[in-house]
C-alpha cells in the first residue's frame, strides 16, 4: 500500500488497523520516498511480524512526500486495512 501526502511531511511513524480478527500480514516492512516514485528503505530497516493493530514508529521523524507499506510475508487470506494515520505529523 502507498500513501502520497499533498504536501511534503514529516512524521514519526505509523497506524494500521484491519477489518477482521486475524487479518494483518505475518510480515511488513516500510519504505519512504521524498519524490513519491522513488522509494527508499529505513535505516536501520522498519519491518517486522505484523498484527491486527500495527503501531510502527520510525527510527527519527523523517521527511517524505509518501509512505509505503510492503507486505513480506502473507497469510492465507489477503490483507485489508481498514484504517491509516500518521503518528507526529507536521506539514512542511
Amino acid at each position: 500500500m502507498t500513501v502520497t501526502f499533498p504536501a511534503t511531511v514529516t512524521i514519526r511513524g505509523i497506524s494500521l488497523i484491519t477489518t477482521v480478527a486475524d487479518d494483518g500480514p505475518a510480515g511488513y516492512r516500510i519504505e519512504h520516498s521524498d519524490d513519491g516514485v522513488v522509494f527508499t528503505g529505513f535505516n536501520p530497516p522498519v519491518a517486522g511480524t505484523g498484527s491486527d493493530v500495527l503501531t510502527i514508529q520510525f527510527p527519527v521523524a523523517t521527511t517524505m512526500h509518501a509512505v509505503r507499506v510492503v507486505q513480506t510475508a502473507g497469510k492465507t487470506h489477503g490483507w485489508c486495512i481498514n484504517e491509516f494515520s500518521t503518528i507526529g505529523c507536521s506539514v512542511n
